[in-house]
């Protein structure tokens, strides 16, 4: 198919680009992928071929086998990765090898997905559309969050920032992080209003934030959300820049000033009514749980509440033993990856459905002997906006980042996923991504009690991460936190099993 055909008619569809060797197995993409108008398929019989085509025309998505007649899929790949403007592009094996060593060294070489001939085409077909609109998603995001102010300190001071927003007189909220804490600045008009830095307030936390050399900043912009009694700075952001400015001279000259240091602390999220506790962690309640979820006719109750609906439930006694789990991730992925384990909607789920109000999602499953288990799920993009109306504590919670590492969030969302998480203290934590998202959740992890962390490589839903192995996994984490002292104590509702 020439390039021409790009053009017109399918302008706007996706292009995916087959390698393979065999022209039948090429046909066979072409004709599962184009019908309808879905896709624009390029075929290449080998790896050179691909690159002579990916230097010359936009590519959506690559379908490739992993035997090619010059080099290994496996290598291409790897190719690919080695260049920013290709590295983005979702790869998928079709493949005749179906062994389970060559789609594990896949997976961990980077691929996206991997099927095996003979596949069936609509299967095809769906999972590749699926990775396309997900990296179509990403880029909205991208673009969406380039129209904001956003940047690190090292590029563009603190006290140049607050200027620049002082001449322009813009409204919003600064999110700020640094290696050792998160903050906010609230500005009105131009002129700073609030401030949080850890456990700084006000004047002391904008003075911490001028000290800060290093760290990343993001403006939310928008009308200001702190109500006149709240604020905390009176003054103007000129006149702060310039009592900190003296104060870093009288340090100069001997005078000594020491400014409170910022801890750890919750600086986007308001503690608004009590936070009931997690399950209390065993490793004979875990292993009873898991028992019942690894069965796979067990399946959950999809649930949706409103906000109001969602504080009620997440407070309220269930049952013998309750384990709470919260799931952070991009909607789409979670809704995706919880349905999978959902049955069929009741009426209940229905009706709340067609309610015209802001809902949460979740999932509960209802086990023997008054046990269960249920989850929630948070937008990884706004993760403290039902932060208020979760009132209990998880006995874990799953980290799952778009992209697989938390580069691709904004300061604004890190900031917010470190409140919550200092907020609600999970004594589990459960990542899911790349090798760089356990590096990353353990800077942004707060200091002050801390919890234990791990994480898996892969994508949320598919292969060893697909979410009852994921929960699995969270509980035997969860239960290997018995005994810390820093672990919350059990409520009435959750008894010790005898």
């Amino acid at each position: 198919m020439s390039a021409s055909s790009i053009e017109d008619p399918h302008g706007d569809a996706p292009v995916a680009l087959v390698v393979d060797g065999d022209a039948v197995s090429r046909r066979f993409v072409e004709l599962a992928l184009g019908r309808d108008g879905s896709f624009v398929v390029e075929g290449a019989r080998d790896a050179a071929a691909a690159l002579d085509i990916l230097g010359s025309q936009r590519v959506d998505v690559l379908v490739s086998e992993i035997d090619l007649p010059d080099t290994s899929g496996l290598r291409l790949l790897r190719r690919l990765a080695q260049e920013q403007r290709l590295r983005g592009i979702p790869f998928v094996f079709l493949s005749s090898d179906a062994r389970a060593d060559t789609r594990t060294e896949a997976f961990r070489a980077g691929a996206d997905d991997y099927l095996a001939k003979p596949a069936d085409p609509n299967e095809l077909l769906a999972r590749v559309t699926a990775l396309v609109e997900r990296r179509r998603r990403e880029r909205d995001e991208s673009r969406r969050r380039s129209y904001t102010l956003a940047g690190d300190f090292e590029t563009l001071g603190f006290a140049d920032l607050v200027s620049l927003l002082g001449m322009s007189q813009r409204s919003g909220a600064l999110s700020v992080l640094t290696a050792r804490c998160a903050g906010v600045v609230h500005f009105d008009r131009g002129a700073p209003v609030h401030a949080v830095l850890g456990s700084l307030v006000g004047v002391a936390a904008f003075h911490a934030i001028v000290g800060e050399t290093a760290g990343h900043f993001e403006l939310t912009p928008g009308a200001c959300e702190i109500a006149p009694s709240d604020r905390t700075i009176c003054v103007s952001g000129t006149a702060l820049l310039l009592d900190a400015a003296r104060i870093v001279d009288e340090s100069q000259n001997g005078v000594t000033h020491v400014p409170p240091a910022p801890t750890s602390a919750r600086p986007t999220v308001r503690l608004s009514a009590s936070i009931a506790p997690a399950l209390i962690p065993s490793t004979t309640r875990a292993a009873q749980l898991e028992m019942a979820l690894r069965d796979p006719f067990t399946l959950g109750e999809p649930r949706l509440w409103s906000e109001q609906d969602l504080a009620k439930w997440t407070a309220a006694p269930s049952g013998r033993d309750r384990l709470h789990v919260h799931l952070v991730a991009d909607l789409a992925t979670g809704v995706s990856s919880i349905l999978a384990l959902a049955g069929s909607p009741t009426e209940r789920w229905v009706l709340d459905g067609l309610a015209a109000h802001k809902k949460a999602f979740g999932l509960t499953f209802f086990l023997r002997h008054e046990r269960t288990i249920d989850l929630v799920l948070l937008d990884i993009e706004q993760p403290s906006e039902l932060s208020d109306h979760l009132r209990r504590t998880p006995a874990f919670t799953i980290v799952a980042p778009p992209g697989g590492d938390l580069i691709s969030l904004g300061t604004k969302a890190r900031v917010e996923l470190h409140g919550l998480i200092e907020r609600l203290s999970p004594p589990a934590i459960v990542g899911i991504g790349n090798g760089a998202l356990d590096s990353g959740l353990r800077r942004l992890l707060p200091d002050s009690r801390p919890s234990v962390l791990r994480c898996a490589s892969g994508t949320l839903g598919e292969g060893s991460c697909e979410l009852r192995a994921v929960l699995v996994r969270g509980m035997r984490l969860w239960a290997s936190t018995a005994g810390r002292v820093d672990v919350p104590i059990v409520g009435p509702d959750s008894p010790e099993v005898r």
